[in-house]
């Protein structure tokens, strides 16, 4: 009866578990813009990328493509979907479906380790967190996927055909983003490890049969990757900035946020400080019955070591230790042991408060981005199409996001209305889409787009992008006081509203 009774009880945790989800992924939709860094450069290109398929546009003059890349999950099934539904649009299906496959993911890890059905809303507080607070986009992507293959080989199943789907499923990740693919399929050897015994000989034979699955995608994410660094050209921007790091203090100190980081009144950082404190509790209290397992133990250690050891810039990419802060966290309540009876249903229903109420954080942030957002989506309406954009934003910042939201928004002018943008992903070469050799516009100052001061109307890059995009500090901060020092005496207003201003510069002194 007892057993009963507790099937019945998770089932009904994990249908509420997928509600909470479902609202998660709704509140997307409640702002036309999303508060979300890196996310207008990934639409643009995607928006891009979908102008390309017609043989007649612009974009076939400038760009090339890289469909076979280890960083454009997100590019390419927001353009599949974009053949029905608007980009915009489709980008948020997108986006949800990789929230949705890290919440499934996750529930499939907490289901084969045997822990208690109310964790799994531990992973409510960060889906809405830093990866998405960034716009991470692939890398959600390749985490969501290469979590899914982990929890694979928690349980997989001894059949060539389970086998093909672990090699599809390793090559979709490296697809999506090499960095998560990599992480994960290191978490996939230390599962595999465990799984295996006897002697040395025995165990590392059991570990590379149950790895064997993933051998294409090592190679896969090898060979694309010697290929872009044996391109052309290559525009590593924060290739200079390789190996910075922060003391280990300030990751300790930050690590809330690193693992949230959406809001600035921190309540989403608190979150997971509160499920960092229910899984202390479960260590200190535990059933004597339920023992920590060692690759569980393993997953814990490994992820802990990458959040304290990766600097903040690697492999020309910033905020990389930053990325790992959840999987501390989801590893850390994997290898928590059951709390004793009297124990366990308190921290059980503290799990399940976290996760509900990180559900309802979200949509009201969702709810104040569609507001603090509102000028910047009727700016866009109103501007002219087709036109060559250059950044200058003065404020990054909103009131009620944690990141710089804005730092990216020229990006959503060429999503929406066409053109090209100065600062853009496309002069990646590891995209889906990328400029052609011959196209590559004028090099940008370092941290451009954080420094607009150093925008000079007499540069290379200003006569190739000769439209201002420019954000005002405040509303009533007028354009020309920001710009007379950059050289320019005049220019014609194309689109205003709010602190947004559109300017094609007419005169330079």
């Amino acid at each position: 009866m007892a057993e009963r009774m507790q099937r019945s009880t998770d089932r009904l945790t994990y249908a509420s578990f997928a509600g909470a989800v479902a609202v998660w992924a709704l509140a997307l939709f409640l702002t036309p813009i999303l508060p979300s860094v890196d996310y207008p450069q990934h639409l643009a290109l995607a928006a891009m990328l979908r102008r390309f398929t017609d043989a007649n546009s612009p974009e076939r003059r400038l760009f090339e493509t890289n469909l076979v890349s280890y960083n454009g999950g997100f590019h390419v099934l927001t353009v599949a979907l974009s053949f029905v539904l608007p980009i915009e649009i489709a980008g948020k299906v997108v986006l949800a479906a990789i929230g949705i496959g890290l919440a499934v993911a996750w529930t499939r890890i907490v289901v084969l380790t045997e822990r208690p059905a109310s964790r799994v809303f531990a992973v409510l507080p960060l889906l809405g967190g830093y990866w998405f607070a960034w716009g991470f986009v692939n890398f959600g992507a390749g985490l969501a996927i290469g979590l899914f293959l982990v929890g694979r080989m928690l349980a997989p199943a001894e059949t060539r055909r389970a086998r093909v789907v672990d090699a599809a499923l390793a090559l979709l990740a490296c697809w999506a983003h090499l960095l998560a693919a990599a992480v994960c399929f290191l978490f996939c050897g230390i599962v595999a490890l465990g799984r295996s015994s006897g002697d040395v000989r025995q165990r590392l034979s059991t570990t590379l049969r149950l790895l064997s699955p993933l051998g294409l995608a090592v190679a896969y994410g090898a060979i694309v990757y010697l290929r872009q660094e044996r391109s052309a050209y290559r525009n590593y921007e924060y290739a200079r900035l390789e190996g910075l790091r922060p003391t280990v203090l300030a990751k300790i100190e930050g690590f809330g946020g690193f693992a949230a980081g959406l809001r600035t009144d921190r309540v989403d950082a608190l979150l997971v400080w509160a499920v960092v404190l229910l899984t202390s509790l479960a260590f200190l209290l535990r059933d004597r019955d339920d023992r920590p397992t060692i690759d569980r133990l393993a997953l814990l250690a490994t992820s802990v070591t990458l959040f304290i050891a990766l600097p903040h810039t690697f492999w020309a990419t910033n905020f990389v230790y930053q990325r790992f802060a959840m999987l501390v966290v989801l590893f850390g309540v994997a290898a928590a042991p059951r709390a004793r009876p009297p124990f366990e249903r308190a921290i059980g229903g503290g799990f399940v408060a976290i996760g509900v109420l990180g559900a309802l954080l979200f949509v009201a942030s969702m709810r104040r981005a569609a507001r603090e957002l509102a000028d910047l989506d009727r700016f866009l309406h109103s501007a002219p199409p087709s036109l060559k954009v250059i950044g200058l934003i003065y404020q990054p910042g909103l009131s009620s996001f944690e990141p710089p939201i804005l730092l990216h928004a020229p990006a959503l002018y060429v999503a929406r209305r066409g053109g090209e943008s100065a600062f853009a992903f496309t002069r990646t070469m590891s995209l889906p889409l990328h400029y052609r050799f011959s196209e590559v516009p004028p090099s940008l100052p370092f941290n451009f787009e954080w420094s607009p001061w150093v925008y000079r109307a007499d540069a290379a890059y200003a006569r190739r992008f000769g439209v201002i995009f420019l954000k005002a500090p405040q509303p009533n901060v007028r354009p020309e006081k920001l710009l007379g020092r950059a050289g320019i005496t005049s220019a014609a207003m194309l689109a205003h509203v709010g602190p947004y201003w559109l300017l094609r510069v007419d005169d330079i002194r």
